[in-house]
């Protein structure tokens, strides 16, 4: 009898090991270790320069080739940075920001299943400071959209900068006169060139200088 018991004991803690060990092993799946927040997350999920990777969806990468294509002819210099931004990295540039600047405690960031970041290091002075410098690396200069025409393939970031004046070619095919402004100081021939840019369908944004889309925003 008292073997019995013994046996029964044995086997009962047994059995409560391998419910222990089970359990344990669904949590680690559910929660690995995720890579911490960085510098480390700056080549993941590069954006394209590509005027290509644009959406054509109302003709808005057309339009840009033709607008890129007559200030060119024009004797233009176009420099393109940033065209199609993926998700992730939206996700990426828009956290780190929010923690940095706008003071977003890490351990409230949302999780996204496609980018297995740690914004929590264990303490704010360094999860901010991580953050800190992806916003820096990232060369984030306004605060960042998690979905914006970027993400849809409907905005391009390029700096258009010229020394003599300009003829260019309109959307309409009618030539318009750009004033000279090889640094972007002058206030008139930056307006000559909105209204160039609108006649493509391709809208300037108020605040950033190098944004371009299809609504401008």
């Amino acid at each position: 009898m008292f073997l019995r018991k013994e046996i029964l004991k044995f086997i009962s803690l047994a059995v409560v090991l391998v419910l222990a060990v089970a359990l344990l092993s669904l949590h680690i799946l559910d929660n690995p270790e995720k890579p911490l927040s960085g510098l480390a997350w700056i080549s993941q999920f590069k954006g394209s320069s590509d005027v290509e990777k644009l959406s054509n969806k109302y003709g808005f990468r057309d339009n840009v080739k033709s607008f890129i294509s007559a200030l060119k002819d024009a004797g233009a210099i176009v420099t393109i940075s940033s065209t199609y931004r993926p998700p992730e990295r939206a996700y990426l540039m828009y956290y780190a920001w929010q923690i940095s600047i706008n003071e977003m405690d890490p351990r409230k960031v949302p999780s996204n299943s496609h980018v297995p970041v740690e914004w929590w290091h264990g303490n704010t002075e360094a999860s901010v400071k991580a953050a800190r410098e992806m916003v820096k690396e990232y060369q984030i200069v306004h605060e960042p959209e998690l979905q914006s025409n970027h993400t849809r393939g409907l905005a391009i970031d390029m700096n258009i900068s010229w020394k003599n004046n300009l003829e260019v070619v309109d959307g309409m095919g009618n030539s318009q006169h750009i004033l000279s402004s090889f640094d972007g100081s002058n206030p008139e021939a930056i307006t000559q060139l909105i209204r160039t840019g609108s006649s493509y369908s391709i809208m300037h944004n108020q605040t950033d200088p190098v944004h371009w889309s299809i609504d401008g925003r």
